[in-house]
């Protein structure tokens, strides 16, 4: 497998996934115009007044307004490698079908946020799922990612 790398976090990918920005992952193009299994990272930060668990209803509020037949699965807090986290699994209508995503907004030192959000094609996201499990399980936070200021 690949590995991503930078000064926050690193995680395995597939060795086939391509690179197309510094934060964006996507399993090669399928066929007849489907849509591609990606990963991609974003980063944020928590405004003064607010917490995790208010940003993540916040960003859940705001994607069911954007996106065509958003659908909530789940909403749950967790952590991922030691720090806290929300994952929140849905389903949309893409511009090539239906898609399944799961976004995991985690909490870093200094209020930062790094946002994981994994999508595929909806009849793909069964097949898919142990795969991005596998990508979760690897993801580890830099030194500067693990300690609190």
């Amino acid at each position: 497998m690949a590995r991503h790398q930078d000064s926050l976090v690193s995680f395995d990918l597939p060795r086939d996934w391509e690179d197309r920005t510094v934060v964006a992952y996507a399993a090669p193009e399928p066929e007849h115009g489907k849509a591609s299994a990606n990963l991609v990272l974003t980063r944020d930060k928590l405004s003064e007044d607010e917490e995790l668990a208010g940003y993540a209803g916040r960003q859940t509020l705001a994607l069911a307004e954007r996106l065509d037949g958003f659908l909530l699965h789940a909403h749950r807090a967790m952590q991922l490698d030691g720090r806290p986290a929300v994952s929140v699994s849905f389903a949309s209508q893409g511009g090539s079908g239906g898609l399944e995503q799961r976004m995991l907004m985690v909490q870093l030192p200094e209020r930062k946020l790094m946002n994981i959000t994994l999508t595929a094609p909806a009849e793909d996201a069964a097949q898919l799922a142990p795969l991005f499990e596998r990508i979760l399980s690897t993801v580890r936070f830099s030194a500067a990612g693990q300690s609190e200021p």
